[in-house]
C-alpha cells in the first residue's frame, strides 16, 4: 500500500514560525514628534532609557506638564527626570507692572531742608523765650 506524500522536514519552516511568534514589546511607539504622552509622573520614572539619550514626555494629568528624563554616558548613573508645569497665556503676554519710579533727593535739596529745620528751631527758641 502507497504511503500518503508528507512534506519534509525543513528547519527554515520552523525559524520562520519562532520569529513570527516571538516579538519583544517595546514600551509604547515613540511618536514623530519625540513627544511621549504618558498618564502619570509614575510612568516617567519606570520609562527605561538608554544611557547617552534623552527623552520628552507629555504628562496627561491634573494639570498637565512637560517631563524630560535624560541618562549620561554612565551606566550606572542614575537618569535625572525634570518636570515643567504648563500655564496657559494669551496671545500677546502680559506686562509685568512697573515699579514706581524712586524720586532721590540732591545735595541742594538736604541743604535747603537742612536750613528750613534751623529756622524752625531758632524760630521755636524765639516763642518759647518770649512766652
Amino acid at each position: 500500500m502507497p504511503m500518503p506524500y508528507y512534506n519534509q522536514f525543513n528547519p527554515n519552516n520552523y525559524q520562520n514560525y519562532y520569529n513570527q511568534q516571538y516579538q519583544p514589546q517595546i514600551p509604547g511607539n515613540i511618536p514623530a514628534n519625540n513627544i511621549i504622552q504618558v498618564a502619570s509622573p509614575n510612568d516617567v520614572e519606570t520609562w527605561a532609557i538608554a544611557p547617552g539619550n534623552a527623552l520628552t514626555f507629555y504628562v496627561a494629568s491634573n494639570p498637565p506638564m512637560i517631563a524630560t528624563k535624560t541618562k549620561s554616558q554612565n551606566p550606572l548613573e542614575a537618569p535625572v527626570t525634570k518636570y515643567y508645569d504648563l500655564t496657559e497665556r494669551s496671545a500677546k503676554p502680559a506686562e509685568a507692572p512697573k515699579a514706581p519710579a524712586v524720586e532721590y533727593a540732591t545735595k541742594d535739596d538736604i541743604k535747603a531742608l537742612r536750613e528750613e529745620i534751623e529756622a524752625l528751631k531758632q524760630h521755636s527758641a524765639l516763642t518759647e523765650d518770649n512766652a
